[in-house]
């Protein structure tokens, strides 16, 4: 298609990662923007002539709505100067859809964008659409014409921050196209069939689009290799609980469930949560090597790793990869079902056991060991607290006394004050006697000086 551009400005892993598999099936010039773009990078791909600029920045949705956005910006204006006729076709964020406003306003662009495709950034989607309330088509349409309006003062940007919940609403244009998992689940009391049925809502569905790719592609997009003989299972982990040793004792706990029920059939492996890496808590690096589960980098490009292998379920808590993959290959969960999760378990796609925490000396133990230090932690408070209420009661007294001493001083000033009144009175009046007086003085000493003289 002559004229037309594709831009991916993405932020979030799921957006990112539909960018760099659609440029190989998509062969329209392409200029992509990641920010959780993993180890990807054109150049190691033989003829992907197409993806015409590439980068990746590290940065804070704040420092994009500040500096960030400035390179799309000139690489707008770039794409403008050398073809006059050029229109856009945009990839974005979901949740983040109002971060193409600057670049594209900037460059007086707006109007020439073909088409916008909204793409799901994971459970966030689900969340989104359960928020909607009613008015909500003409609450955002408003919202969305103040940000274009005042693209250019500070209150804005900072309203740009927001994420706020634009999506479904820009989806009813004709021009835009919303990716999302499980679209037909999708279900809010405060939305009618008639406004869902204006959504342009398309099912998002990454592990097609990557099985389209040529086996050389997907080759060097996987991450690492594995057994296909053998039957994996790959543990989810979420957020630490508290503290260290607790986190790896509620982990031992329910992993110890699901290895009585799958340890004899399954190899397991383990991927912690990007923030939480397992080498950042030895209790549970040493509960995980003692019962040889297999300890996976904590970023791990899963939803890869899933998609080439065929042998590989998952488990644990819920994550937005369980949206990603087929419903069977999730064997269990660890806790409640959270986002996508919960609606697809609604619908009954799932046959996945579930585990909670059961009743346990260790974790009676720990919590005994937590409420001692804390009791130690608050007698440490409590002795603070008798110090500063000392000194506070030191420096209450010293105030006390240097109030007296301004009040006392304050009182000498009213005397001082009043005694020069006193004296300004008596001038004052001396000034009137003299008045009187001089001319008798004169003449007294006119008269005396007269006499001595005779």
């Amino acid at each position: 298609m002559n004229n037309v551009y594709n831009l991916y400005i993405t932020f979030g892993t799921i957006p990112a990662l539909f960018a760099q598999i659609n440029v190989f099936l998509d062969k329209k010039p392409s200029y992509v923007w990641v920010r959780s773009g993993g180890n990807f990078n054109p150049k190691d791909f033989h003829g992907l002539d197409n993806v015409k600029y590439y980068k990746k920045f590290n940065c804070t949705d704040h420092d994009y709505i500040k500096e960030q956005y400035k390179d799309i910006l000139k690489k707008i204006k770039f794409i403008k100067k050398n073809d006059k006729n050029a229109k856009f076709i945009i990839y974005t964020d979901d949740s983040r859809v109002q971060f193409i406003l600057k670049p594209l306003i900037l460059s007086d662009s707006y109007n020439q964008v073909k088409k916008l495709v909204l793409v799901s950034e994971g459970n966030i989607s689900q969340y989104m659409y359960e928020s909607i309330k009613k008015g909500d088509n003409v609450l955002q349409k408003t919202r969305w014409n103040n940000l274009k309006n005042n693209i250019n003062s500070q209150q804005n940007d900072k309203e740009l921050q927001k994420l706020e919940n634009y999506c479904f609403w820009l989806s009813t244009n004709a021009k835009v196209e919303y990716l999302l998992p499980f679209p037909d689940m999708l279900y809010n009391e405060n939305i009618s069939n008639k406004y869902k049925k204006t959504m342009n809502l398309s099912d998002l569905n990454l592990e097609k689009l990557y099985k389209k790719l040529p086996y050389e592609i997907k080759n060097k997009f996987n991450s690492m290799e594995v057994d296909n003989s053998k039957k994996i299972i790959i543990i989810l982990g979420t957020y630490d609980f508290g503290s260290k040793k607790m986190t790896a004792i509620l982990y031992e706990n329910l992993i110890n469930q699901a290895m009585n029920d799958y340890g004899d059939k399954y190899i397991f492996m383990f991927k912690a949560h990007p923030v939480f890496p397992v080498s950042e808590n030895k209790w549970l690096e040493e509960y995980l090597n003692s019962k040889n589960i297999i300890i996976l980098p904590s970023k791990t490009p899963l939803e890869i790793l899933l998609w080439n292998n065929d042998n590989i379920m998952v488990g644990g808590f819920c994550s937005t990869v369980n949206s990603m993959i087929d419903p069977l290959r999730t064997k269990f969960f660890f806790g409640e079902k959270i986002g996508y999760s919960n609606l697809l378990d609604k619908n009954k796609k799932f046959k996945a056991n579930e585990y909670g925490i059961l009743i346990s000396q260790k974790i009676a133990n720990e919590l005994l060991v937590s409420y001692s230090q804390t009791c130690e932690v608050k007698d440490k408070i409590e002795a603070n607290k008798n110090y500063f209420e000392t000194r506070y009661n030191d420096l209450m007294l010293k105030n006390e006394q240097l109030t007296q001493k301004i009040n006392y001083m304050e009182n000498k000033m009213n005397i001082y004050d009043s005694y020069n009144s006193k004296v300004d009175l008596l001038e004052k009046n001396m000034h009137i006697i003299n008045k009187f007086l001089n001319p008798i003085r004169r003449f007294k000493n006119k008269f005396f000086n007269k006499n001595r003289r005779k």
